[in-house]
């Protein structure tokens, strides 16, 4: 099997380019910067401490009590 290596001419690169700025450029002017729903702060602390300490871990929220598995009010 072999296999064949496709090279991207420039037009579509550039469009590519293109692409990737508009969509960024939509995100940024919709981007609040405000963290919203524990599912957001869930992710932020998860990322944080993937950062700060190299592990997958989202204790910074247990206070919240919204863990899985909780049922009801």
């Amino acid at each position: 099997m072999q296999s064949t290596r496709r090279d991207i001419s420039p037009k579509d690169r550039s469009t590519a380019f293109l692409i990737f700025g508009f969509l960024l450029a939509c995100y940024m002017l919709t981007f609040t910067g405000r963290i919203d729903s524990s599912d957001g702060l869930s992710t932020f602390a998860t990322t944080e401490s993937l950062v700060r300490y190299g592990e997958f871990d989202s204790n910074q929220v247990l206070w919240m009590g919204n863990q899985q598995g909780n049922i009801g009010p």
